[in-house]
């Protein structure tokens, strides 16, 4: 089933991606809220994958948005790979880690993913040779195949 939503004309092109933050107070007063965030979930990583030819006037960015067609952008994660085959979904787990100075951090916390979500993982990006917590996981690119929230 599509996912439509509604981007600042200037960003609405195919391959866009961002991340979900919320709506603002501006937009709970706005006709075009249930189009425009009803359909997204928070803390969620989209990719806008078809633009549509319909625009609207936004009152949060003073300027214009287009109609676009989204759907979950894949993820680039850390993973213990001994517990996952590639193209088998598996429920993702996170790695616990709080190296927050470390090359890594951001694959092992990736924003978009959840603890709990069903993915798959398409392709292994590569191996992470000095984990400091000694668990040696890959970095993978994840598609969610379902998310809870």
């Amino acid at each position: 089933m599509a996912t439509y939503t509604l981007v600042n004309e200037v960003l609405a092109y195919k391959g866009y991606e961002f991340v979900f933050q919320g709506g603002s107070t501006i937009c709970g007063r706005c006709e075009l809220r249930p189009v425009c965030i009803g359909n997204l979930r928070v803390n969620r990583r989209y990719r806008v994958i078809k633009v549509e030819d319909k625009h609207f006037p936004c009152p949060l960015i003073r300027g214009n948005v287009k109609l676009v067609e989204v759907d979950l952008s894949p993820v680039k994660a850390s993973i213990n790979f001994k517990r996952m085959l590639l193209n088998v979904p598996f429920k993702y787990e996170g790695i616990d880690c709080d190296e927050h100075d470390c090359e890594y951090f951001e694959n092992c916390r990736p924003i978009g993913l959840k603890k709990g979500d069903l993915c798959v993982a398409v392709k292994v990006v590569s191996p992470i040779k000095h984990c400091r917590k000694n668990i040696n996981p890959k970095i993978c690119v994840l598609r969610i195949v379902s998310g809870e929230d």
